[in-house]
């Protein structure tokens, strides 16, 4: 049987990859990656050429194959592929930890910094290794054995947890909806956002109106629906996702967020930082946490002053057009997008037919092919 994933002749064929292959090709690239990291970590004189190009190429296949299963696994939930998303995620962890726990890798890239050949490489090649160096010590190159095994068992309950943060998310994004069978409550909603609730309520063998808090459901009702109420009830739902206050706490990512930064912090610590917010900024721009906030104070200064003035607009607005006095948190979207329509005299509705799916196709391709040199097929 031929593997999808393995098939690096083409763009993926998604239509084609299935739960199943997912394992099989990961451990058949990571294999193949291994024995080409053992032959690479022997070569005396290490160059631009025979090594650190060669590296490059190892990463870019190994995301040839796992890039998709990432994608699928957002876009294309279920419980085989579920499975199958978790084992390579720890299977991957297994393999960068090994990978950036290896000293004689990482000689080898310090021998590449050191190299006669070092003054002529250009300005990104000189960048990446580097970042590469950089990459080690961040993934304990320079610790104890010891060390790293710790580090390691870190990572692997870092990426386990993280993983499930994200699917108690995305489970209590599904597992609410609101069925709606009286229209009159659905006054000012487009009539592609009615079509699509519709659709979904018949999917589910059910009579009315069934939106979800996924984003065009969710975003229609709190911009257009002038049931006030309606709006409320979705915002609510949608702010409380997975959190204590929902589904009994089935999904609460409260106690995932503690014991992630608690992770975090001992991992910053085990490789000599002062907490997490200085591992993080090592790779960043900014010099200190301390710099962090001072930005980001000076920026709140400078915007406060513009955000009060627009929100005392949108009430100003709201209170002379529609004798709405106080906005409450569900009410900002839906009257800024009557301040839109009322500044502008359009809404989405009206540029929708210009947004068509192959129109955007179309424009994405030419955009590319006037920066890269791209042709469509």
């Amino acid at each position: 049987m031929t593997n999808p994933l393995l098939n690096f002749k083409q763009t993926p064929h998604f239509e084609t990859i299935e739960a199943k292959h997912v394992i099989p090709a990961l451990e058949t690239i990571l294999q193949e990656s291994r024995a080409n990291i053992a032959e690479l970590q022997k070569i005396p004189c290490p160059d631009w050429q025979n090594f650190t190009y060669k590296m490059e190429c190892i990463d870019e296949r190994l995301s040839r194959v796992w890039s998709p299963v990432s994608h699928l696994n957002s876009v294309c939930d279920s419980e085989e592929l579920r499975a199958a998303y978790q084992s390579g995620i720890d299977l991957l962890t297994a393999y960068h930890s090994e990978v950036g726990q290896n000293k004689a890798l990482f000689a080898q890239y310090t021998k590449m910094r050191q190299s006669e050949q070092w003054p002529t490489l250009t300005k990104a090649q000189k960048k990446l290794i580097e970042n590469s160096l950089l990459d080690f010590k961040l993934s304990g190159a320079e610790l104890s054995h010891d060390e790293q095994t710790r580090l390691t068992e870190i990572d692997q309950k870092l990426s386990q947890l993280s993983n499930k943060f994200e699917r108690n998310l995305l489970d209590a994004t599904q597992a609410w909806n609101l069925l709606i069978s009286d229209q009159s409550r659905l006054k000012g909603l487009p009539q592609s956002a009615l079509d699509m609730a519709q659709q979904s309520a018949a999917s589910e063998d059910q009579q009315g109106w069934l939106f979800s808090l996924q984003i065009p459901s969710y975003l229609a009702v709190m911009q257009h629906a002038q049931d006030q109420q309606l709006r409320q009830e979705l915002y609510q739902a949608y702010t409380q996702r997975a959190s204590e206050l929902t589904d009994d706490g089935r999904f609460d990512n409260a106690p995932l967020i503690d014991s992630i930064l608690e992770l975090k912090h001992a991992r910053a610590k085990l490789l000599g930082f002062t907490d997490f917010a200085q591992y993080s900024l090592i790779k960043k721009m900014a010099s200190s946490s301390e710099a962090v906030v001072d930005f980001l104070t000076e920026l709140a200064q400078h915007a406060k002053p513009t955000a009060v003035q627009e929100l005392a607009d949108l009430k100003q607005f709201a209170a002379q057009h529609y004798q709405q006095a106080d906005l409450k948190p569900w009410d900002i979207s839906y009257y800024s997008e009557r301040l839109r329509e009322h500044q502008y005299a359009f809404n989405d509705e009206e540029i929708r037919p210009y947004f068509a799916a192959k129109q955007v196709f179309d424009g994405m391709f030419e955009v590319a092919k006037s920066l890269f040199g791209t042709q469509s097929q």
